[in-house]
């Protein structure tokens, strides 16, 4: 094999690993955020199920900004409660929040009374 054949055998080698390594670079990374994004859907909806098993005199209206450990790096969930009107009269009514937990763009809203059945 002359150092000619050698040469040419390494450009075709190296023209046809290049985009195969960059497809599996890609479909990496694609699966790391897929993962993330689950990650993220599973903590909203754990700590929506947290805070509406809380008795409805333990939660208080405000913001609370918690740390989140995610695959790919930490971020912070907000809970935001607030005070809802249910009677259309336009005036929030303390017998109902609002609740949103939202966590990189994506949120669940839902509303807690003290209502008895």
């Amino acid at each position: 094999m002359s150092l000619i054949d050698a040469i040419v055998t390494l450009v075709v080698l190296g023209a046809v690993t290049t985009p195969i390594a960059t497809g599996i670079v890609s479909i990496s990374q694609g699966a790391l955020q897929n993962y993330r994004s689950a990650a993220i859907r599973c903590e909203l909806v754990y700590e929506s199920e947290r805070l509406l098993a809380l008795p409805f005199s333990s939660l208080s209206v405000g913001t609370t900004d918690t740390s989140v450990n995610l695959p790919g790096g930490s971020a912070t969930r907000t809970v935001t409660i607030s005070l809802a009107d249910y009677d259309g009269d336009a005036v929030a009514d303390a017998e109902l929040l609002r609740i949103v937990v939202a966590l990189e763009g994506q949120s669940i809203t839902f509303f807690q009374s003290d209502w008895k059945e």
